[in-house]
């Protein structure tokens, strides 16, 4: 709680946040220390929307937020989770070891997209789909990933609170499944020393809640104004809320120069080396990718941390940064490097 006041103490004005999708009312109040700390208030009402409200501390008024268009925007986030199968490893001194798929034979070497590599696991990713089916967990394209062993699922894209909880009963699940078959599944940051490490992904856009439209496309260009702030936001605050993204001591070991993880918030179109991503797309689904989250955060906080870094971007009218055409393994780190940095 407190590195989130830390972070939500750089806005000048006091902001309620109002979420709806739950059966159960919960209010949770964040209070920064300073006069003028952010307060985000959850609420959860129906139809997913997030009613954004500044709220007067002495008077007790209720305004729109600067920047606020047309007064209720609804997020929608889509989280990818990479994740490992291994050898079950019952000394946990000795490293883990990629596994034994129905071929009888290891992986040896990264097989990104390979299809082939993915059918090796198809019993349990049949028994994956199977439980998800069960659970409304709504995944949808799951490939093979760099890392021997390593995969990926993609989530349908939807209300933050649901795919948070689809995102943590999904690790269950895949773990679960894994045991099932004899093997380990792991969403650890950086498993295996030598393999890329594993991420969760998000995208997010903003929509008009009464129009649907997404407040993230341009009229006169590619994106709005408010797109560039959102962005601006995630490169401003994204660093101070890294122990939210990356909680643990092995999760700087996947945020490395010149490996698949993004090492600054710097942003492009079509750039995987970038913290921040713009995928080409239509205007309708307009979005920032955030790349930096590893797969062994808590998707609760990162979600949160992530639209939180996005809407104080719009909330001051900050700018981004010109977006990178080239590679960003070769600029300046602006993330934390270990956790201790994190924290300062």
């Amino acid at each position: 709680l407190q590195i989130i006041e830390m972070m939500l103490n750089q806005s000048p004005h006091d902001v309620g946040v109002r979420q709806v999708g739950r059966d159960l009312e919960k209010q949770t109040f964040l209070n920064g220390t300073g006069a003028n700390a952010i307060r985000i208030k959850l609420l959860n009402l129906p139809n997913g929307i997030f009613q954004l409200q500044r709220i007067d501390r002495v008077s007790g008024r209720i305004e729109p937020v600067t920047g606020d268009p047309g007064g209720a925007v609804r997020p929608v986030v889509s989280p990818e989770l990479e994740f490992y199968l291994t050898k079950i490893n019952e000394d946990p001194d000795y490293p883990l070891q990629p596994p034994i798929g129905r071929s009888r034979r290891p992986e040896s070497g990264r097989s990104s997209y390979g299809i082939e590599a993915a059918n090796e696991f198809d019993p349990v990713f049949e028994d994956v789909y199977d439980w998800c089916e069960a659970q409304e967990i709504d995944i949808d394209t799951l490939t093979h990933e760099a890392g021997a062993g390593q995969m990926e699922i993609n989530f349908n894209h939807g209300e933050p609170l649901a795919l948070a909880d689809q995102a943590f009963m999904f690790k269950r699940t895949v773990r679960q499944a894994a045991l099932r078959h004899g093997i380990y599944a792991t969403f650890m940051a950086k498993p295996m020393e030598g393999q890329p490490g594993s991420s969760m992904h998000i995208h997010h856009s903003l929509y008009d809640a009464a129009t649907g439209e997404n407040l993230f496309a341009g009229t006169g260009g590619p994106y709005s104004e408010l797109f560039l702030r959102y962005i601006a936001g995630l490169q401003k605050y994204l660093p101070a809320a890294m122990p939210l993204l990356a909680p643990n001591i092995n999760s700087y070991r996947r945020l490395r120069r010149y490996s698949t993880a993004p090492i600054n918030t710097q942003w492009g179109v079509e750039n995987r080396t970038a913290g921040l991503r713009v995928p080409e797309s239509g205007p309708e689904a307009r979005r920032v990718e955030n790349r930096v989250a590893g797969a062994d955060a808590n998707p609760y906080l990162a979600i949160a941390a992530s639209l939180a870094c996005g809407w104080l971007g719009i909330e001051q009218g900050l700018s981004p940064s010109d977006p990178i055409k080239g590679s960003a393994r070769h600029l300046p780190y602006d993330l934390p490097r270990g956790l201790l940095e994190a924290v300062a």
